[in-house]
């Protein structure tokens, strides 16, 4: 280290030219969510491509009645309501 005259002195800095920790830290969070939505909607999408055949499913309502779904039923990747999905089950149709 140098002696104190020879030590650069950073006091006359103006803060608004130095980007602050807070705004770092918000561009790093939307950064983390939007790579999170990302590989979300990337997931939901895999799930999906193994069902080609529902390419056009709403996400919303049973594929085969039309009636609305489950949420639940949704977020498991599933495209038939209950009632609809034993029907087929019982007739031994696969997709």
């Amino acid at each position: 280290m140098g002696t104190k005259s020879e030590r650069k002195n950073y006091s006359n800095i103006e803060e608004d030219n130095m980007p602050s920790y807070e705004d770092a830290n918000n561009e790093m969070y939307e950064e983390v969510m939007q790579l999170q939505i990302a590989r979300q909607i990337a997931e939901r999408n895999d799930k999906q491509s193994g069902k080609i055949q529902f390419a056009g499913w709403d996400h919303k309502t049973c594929w085969d009645c039309g009636d609305v779904l489950p949420k639940m039923r949704v977020k498991l990747g599933r495209v038939r309501c209950f009632d609809c999905q034993t029907l087929k089950e019982r007739r031994g149709e696969d997709d």
